[in-house]
């Protein structure tokens, strides 16, 4: 719950929502997300018609008519995972998230959209089952933590002295995970794990076979180089998504993206170069 101190600031910032919020964006039939005094970041942006990711966002929304199926991984609140299941309630969409905090809002705003397709998990998709911590920093004033990473080790005594959010979850690999789900020939993905890029990668062996389009965050080149190694003789062809300038351009390789930059999202398809680069904004103008 909000501290009375919190709820003080908030309203003195003077820009303070409560409650279910209308979100209304691009070709998606709208839908609802909650928020406790803008605790979520996200849905701030999105119930002022503005997205962090606009051009990843749309590009999701558009690869959604040719999906078998939807995963969110590293979902936080839901955005991706709400986009896909207010476009498509006739097929499967499963969404991951560790963070508790995040977890429980993810759930609330499942709930609230009758979204009865989305399976949601609280599990860090990784390369094995079992348990790691996980930690996080506070936000200010209890904003609900994007961010969050796998810490191992000495690392985690490190993270709490300098006031992380640390707990043990539970590991699953994707592969694992979507076992018993019937994914179709042509998976969506959605992957935002803060350094573990390698690790889902690692554990989604089986999935890849579908040639799923995947939109990826990742500042590692390791992780680049592995999600390369696991894609090139699938046909996959790669591809910078540019947040600012609202467009998709082709690259011969995946690259570590600028922490400092807006655009931070890389796509990964098998498609055809016309499909996919007809999906961009700059081709609907």
């Amino acid at each position: 719950m909000r501290s009375k101190k919190d709820l003080e600031a908030i309203h003195a910032a003077g820009t303070a929502q409560f409650g279910y919020v209308d979100i209304t964006m691009y070709n998606c039939p709208p839908f609802v997300m909650f928020t406790n005094g803008n605790d979520c970041a996200i849905c701030d942006y999105m119930c002022q018609g503005r997205m962090t990711e606009p051009e990843s966002t749309y590009l999701w929304s558009r690869l959604m008519p040719l999906a078998t199926s939807a995963c969110d991984i590293g979902t936080r609140c839901g955005e991706y995972t709400l986009i896909a299941a207010a476009l498509r309630q006739d097929m499967p969409i499963v969404s991951c998230e560790p963070n508790p905090d995040g977890y429980a809002r993810l759930m609330v705003n499942i709930r609230a959209n009758d979204a009865r397709n989305v399976m949601a998990r609280r599990y860090a998709v990784s390369n094995a089952e079992g348990y790691v911590n996980f930690g996080w920093m506070p936000k200010f004033l209890g904003h609900i933590s994007s961010g969050g990473h796998l810490v191992a080790g000495v690392a985690s005594q490190e993270a709490i002295k300098g006031g992380a959010v640390m707990l043990a979850v539970e590991t699953m690999r994707l592969d694992k995970i979507v076992e018993d789900i019937d994914l179709g020939r042509h998976p969506a993905i959605k992957i935002d794990v803060e350094g573990a890029e390698a690790l889902v990668f690692d554990g989604m062996r089986r999935v890849l076979q579908s040639t799923p389009d995947i939109i990826v965050e990742t500042f590692s080149k390791e992780a680049c180089d592995l999600m390369m190694a696991r894609t090139q003789d699938l046909g996959y062809r790669y591809y910078f998504v540019e947040e600012d300038e609202r467009r998709i351009i082709p690259i011969d390789r995946l690259a570590p993206c600028d922490p400092s930059s807006n655009s931070r999202n890389q796509l990964l398809s098998a498609r055809p170069p016309e499909v996919v680069l007809g999906l961009s904004s700059s081709a609907a103008v």
